[in-house]
């Protein structure tokens, strides 16, 4: 669907996991894991390219209706928490990586603090497992 470099200025490479409550189910048994961008018109087709990838654990994709007070849309993922919840978190980010040249993503998780994660780091943890 996207190409390399289809979305180089309209995705902010920091991605948030857990800040977020889920719709669908409990915080015990799921989490929200949300990404930025820049435009509101890409917002139906980043939703449809995560929908279709080969995820177990995906739960929804939905976004914000409005943009935030930096002008930012949000995009929010909910999966199940199994075994392979962080594998299905470090895929998105590879593809939304991939799709946008974004090197080097930024990566906040709930009560923690902010670290930087590169594509190819992530790319190595699918070399290793297949």
């Amino acid at each position: 669907m996207f190409k390399y470099k289809d979305l180089e200025y309209v995705l902010l490479p920091y991605a948030e996991i857990g800040m977020y409550e889920p719709k669908s189910g409990t915080s015990a048994e799921m989490v929200v894991f949300n990404f930025y961008t820049k435009e509101e018109e890409v917002l139906k087709e980043l939703k449809s390219f995560i929908s279709y990838m080969p995820i177990d654990s995906l739960v929804d994709v939905s976004s914000s209706d409005y943009s935030d007070t930096e002008g930012r849309y949000v995009v929010y993922v909910e999966f199940f928490l199994n075994k392979d919840t962080w594998k299905d978190i470090m895929r998105v980010i590879l593809e939304l990586g991939m799709s946008s040249g974004l090197e080097n993503w930024r990566i906040k998780i709930y009560k923690k603090e902010s670290k930087r994660v590169s594509i190819e780091d992530i790319k190595k943890i699918f070399e290793d497992k297949e």
